[in-house]
């Protein structure tokens, strides 16, 4: 199945990417979905998380797993 049949039957997905901070998790995903558009991040109770409002992994005391979506 191509790409183009994938993005047609599928409008969006989801993926968990773990790794340390500045590793280039965002950068593959970004690759891997052919954009330059920033992640879409939630918590693990599906709520949108405001991006301005993330501190640095360093400057955390708790992480929470997190759902990223780059198609809405």
């Amino acid at each position: 199945m191509d790409d183009r049949a994938l993005r047609l039957r599928y409008s969006q997905f989801r993926v968990l990417v773990k790794g340390k901070a500045n590793a280039g998790k965002t950068t593959i995903l970004q690759k891997v979905c052919n954009t330059t558009d920033q992640p879409k991040i939630y918590n693990s109770k599906g709520e949108k998380i405001d991006l301005s409002a993330v501190a640095p992994s360093r400057e955390r005391m708790l992480l929470l797993p997190t759902v990223v979506s780059l198609y809405g």
